[in-house]
């Protein structure tokens, strides 16, 4: 069974979105050189740290262990998880497999961390780099 996730949000919706609910999460599934080269959200001032989850492990490459691992980190299948990616592809299949696993919540942020005029990166919300 397919079930959809609960919409697109807009990269200043959902930082706003983080700072007001405790029971939500920023599920970032680029992969482990996407944050190296280009930087991460900086979510601390929400009192909340990142969580660095690869949907794809390269381009080929599926992570199998995504949805148990996301298990690890979001426990309530009632949170609300914000998934973000470039630019709004991988997000959206993660969030979509998320809501089939049953996290009703589970949000795409579009456009994206990079390239639009109204991603995360181009909007200057915050960010950091990770060495």
């Amino acid at each position: 069974m397919c079930f959809f996730y609960a919409g697109d949000v807009l990269p200043n919706d959902a930082f706003s979105a983080l700072k007001s609910n405790a029971d939500s999460y920023l599920i970032d599934v680029r992969t482990h050189q996407e944050w190296y080269d280009v930087g991460v959200p900086d979510i601390s001032v929400c009192s909340k740290r990142i969580i660095l989850l690869s949907w794809k492990i390269s381009r080929e490459v599926m992570n199998r262990n995504f949805i148990s691992d996301l298990s690890n980190f979001v426990r309530s299948k009632d949170s609300s998880i914000y998934f973000l990616c470039r630019s709004g592809v991988r997000s959206a299949e993660a969030a979509t497999a998320a809501a089939d696993s049953g996290y009703k919540n589970s949000y795409n942020i579009m456009p994206g961390f990079e390239g639009e005029s109204t991603s995360w990166k181009s909007l200057n919300l915050p960010l950091k780099r990770i060495y």
